[in-house]
């Protein structure tokens, strides 16, 4: 079984497409998915995170648009901490239709 890590390491690449990815700016360019609120915090260490409090659903949490070019590939990579001892986590990558 691996071993958790205490504090995660900061975003690579300069976070790639996502917009304030370290939340170094709070959680600018961060918007709730479904309902609930989304707050930042900040462990003892002084890494920033974000949370997603009074969920009524599960999908209830946070989310942010990026727009993706065709032909590129790309990666994902996200560090989650869960507040039971254990809890489904799900990604949801959609694609919007163009207006």
């Amino acid at each position: 079984m691996k071993q958790c890590v205490a504090e995660t390491p900061r975003a690579q690449y300069g976070g790639g497409i996502i917009i304030n990815p370290a939340f170094d700016h709070s959680i600018d360019g961060w918007t709730v998915f479904g309902n609930g609120a989304i707050v930042e915090r900040i462990s003892n260490a002084g890494n920033r995170f974000i949370v997603s409090r009074n969920r009524t659903q599960p999908s209830d949490s946070f989310s942010q648009k990026v727009q993706l070019k065709k032909g590129v590939l790309y990666s994902f990579i996200a560090w989650f901490q869960l507040s039971e001892v254990s809890d489904t986590v799900s990604v949801i990558f959609k694609r919007m239709q163009p207006s």
